[in-house]
């Protein structure tokens, strides 16, 4: 009876895809709602997300008021703004990735052993304070052709110059195929620059096959947080791949 009593009270219709909650219309007039919502229904010990719709201003609030609670729950929260439908941040308790089953997906394992080892890098460093954790969120993961890896890739040096123009010697990137590719300030959520993946695929897309085409669009609503060293290593790849093309 709680239960019901607390959706119907509520504005929020949470809806559930495994272990994740997805929330609309969050703004900062009810996000208090939002914090009693996930208080008295989401506290379970389960690694669960929250995916929430927000504006930024509600966002902001939002995760101070659940910030402990959130990491206390072993939950993660990611918010995304509900006009533009871009991530704003994300928080995740320690354990989150246990959700995944490793053995299942090969491109998984691999992904989340190379993002280990830059958070690793950024923890010593300081950058990103060790109880908070980076998560990647995804309907799919992508599995890129050397088309679309060098579409990624020229915009991973893109951002990389950014990022030293700003002094940086690691970053925190967030990227959707089709949103916009963009570098964090350490962990407050600063957006220091914006590439836009879609104008890059219009200017090279004369140049690729319908099969191409047809492949990066497809698997264009992946979206990834990853950590990024600041090397020459990036250029490197960027000629391998352009030398696959």
């Amino acid at each position: 009876m709680q239960q019901q009593r607390i959706h119907q009270k509520s504005l929020f219709k949470p809806a559930q895809y495994g272990n994740t909650f997805i929330v609309e219309n969050l703004d900062s007039e009810n996000y208090q709602e939002f914090v009693d919502l996930v208080a008295e229904e989401y506290h379970k010990n389960d690694p669960i997300s929250l995916i929430v719709g927000a504006t930024s201003f509600g966002y902001r609030e939002c995760i101070e008021s659940l910030k402990e609670f959130i990491l206390s729950q072993n939950m993660g929260f990611i918010a995304r703004c509900k006009t533009t439908g871009r991530l704003i941040g994300a928080i995740t308790g320690e354990d989150y990735q246990a959700e995944y089953d490793f053995k299942k997906d090969k491109a998984l394992q691999v992904y989340f052993r190379r993002l280990d080892e830059g958070k690793s890098i950024l923890y010593s460093k300081g950058i990103l304070k060790k109880e908070w954790k980076i998560v990647l969120i995804t309907w799919g993961i992508t599995r890129s052709t050397n088309m679309q890896q060098y579409i990624m890739t020229i915009l991973s040096q893109n951002i990389m110059l950014k990022a030293k123009y700003y002094g940086f010697e690691y970053g925190v990137a967030e990227v959707n195929h089709f949103a916009s590719y963009r570098l964090f300030l350490n962990n407050n959520y600063k957006i220091l620059c914006s590439i836009d993946f879609h104008d890059k695929y219009e200017e090279i897309k004369d140049q690729l096959s319908q099969e191409q085409r047809d492949y990066i669009w497809q698997s264009g609503k992946s979206d990834y947080i990853f950590f990024c060293k600041l090397e020459p290593a990036i250029a490197k790849r960027y000629e391998s791949l352009r030398a696959k093309l």
